[in-house]
């Protein structure tokens, strides 16, 4: 499948992370539960890419309870007049939570009249965690979003970042309250990470054993050079990479998945239905190679997007806004 490559866009400089604890007065914010003070993303609830885009969106940090009692952190940020658009949410991979979507994704989306969700899965972020580690199974994570979404009025497109995308598509898979469409960012391919590992061992051992070490030891909340490698691009300024290192470095209360549980539930098959699906990578991914990219487009029928300047982590690097507005595109025109 050939893969297209993303326009590129101009190099929006974002306001320091390290400002956002003195910017928490949110026009409209409400917490629902106390609970959220002390959360990850609660640090970065004002992670708006300017103070006009603030104004111009509101933020709510609410708990939704599975039916298990267990409470999920889920933050809401939307215009202040409300458009009819389809609403996006948002779910994050390892060692992430939902804050790592209101920094520049959810802002800039609400900001263009979408109602955006972001919610942190069990055992991450302010959501509860469940009894010894990991956090949970593919299975469990999947029927937590299915429950969240349950309760949404309108079908929203469900967008899935690395281990995220997973959820997404196993998720279609189920006969669970329908989505209109699908977002599959940096994300796992069907078949799950072993193949990518055993590829990047061949093709760049040295580095690809120093990605593992990031993930397994945790390295990345510890080494900038690591964390930039695993994540990000050389773009990214070292203020804010020091920011998102605190944050990584305290994300996860459990680990997300057991990887070797998660072979059992890999591959994942195609949707039962047919959907429309953006399919989104970053050249300079170090976790997500083009094999993968293009095996998870070929998998919905979508020609994979590659961001030339992109890393990992597409809705924090520097050039975020690229990725961005290839979701818009997308999402204007279904």
């Amino acid at each position: 499948m050939r893969v297209a490559y993303g326009r590129a866009a101009a190099h929006v400089h974002w306001e320091g992370i390290h400002n956002a604890r003195e910017r928490r007065r949110v026009q409209g914010r409400r917490c629902w539960n106390t609970r959220q003070e002390g959360s990850v993303s609660s640090r970065l609830q004002c992670g708006a890419t300017s103070q006009t885009r603030m104004c111009e969106t509101e933020l709510e940090t609410f708990f939704h309870e599975l039916p298990s009692g267990l409470k999920l952190e889920v933050l809401r940020r939307t215009p202040v007049e409300k458009s009819g658009k389809t609403p996006l949410v948002f779910l994050h991979g390892s060692y992430h939570a939902a804050w790592c979507w209101n920094v520049h994704f959810m802002p800039y989306f609400a900001q263009r009249g979408y109602d955006t969700y972001a919610v942190s899965f069990r055992g991450q972020g302010g959501s509860d965690v469940t009894e010894g580690s990991p956090a949970g199974l593919l299975e469990e994570h999947t029927s937590d979003i299915q429950h969240f979404l349950g309760e949404m009025d309108m079908e929203p497109v469900l967008l899935g970042h690395s281990f995220g995308g997973l959820v997404v598509m196993n998720y279609v898979n189920l006969e669970s309250p329908p989505v209109k469409a699908i977002g599959l960012l940096n994300s796992v391919p069907p078949s799950g990470n072993q193949e990518m590992i055993m590829r990047y061992l061949l093709r760049m051992p040295i580095k690809s054993l120093r990605i593992t070490y990031s993930f397994v030891a945790q390295a990345f909340g510890k080494d900038p050079k690591l964390c930039r490698e695993t994540f990000f691009s050389e773009e990214l300024d070292e203020e804010t990479l020091q920011q998102y290192m605190e944050l990584l470095r305290t994300s996860s209360k459990a680990r997300l998945v057991d990887l070797r549980a998660l072979r059992k539930s890999v591959p994942i098959g195609r949707p039962r239905a047919p959907l429309p699906a953006l399919v989104l990578g970053g050249e300079k991914d170090a976790v997500v190679d083009l094999e993968g990219l293009e095996e998870t487009g070929i998998a919905y029928n979508a020609a994979p997007v590659l961001m030339p300047k992109l890393a990992h982590d597409c809705m924090l690097d520097a050039h975020w806004e690229d990725a961005a507005d290839a979701i818009l595109t997308f999402v204007e025109g279904l």
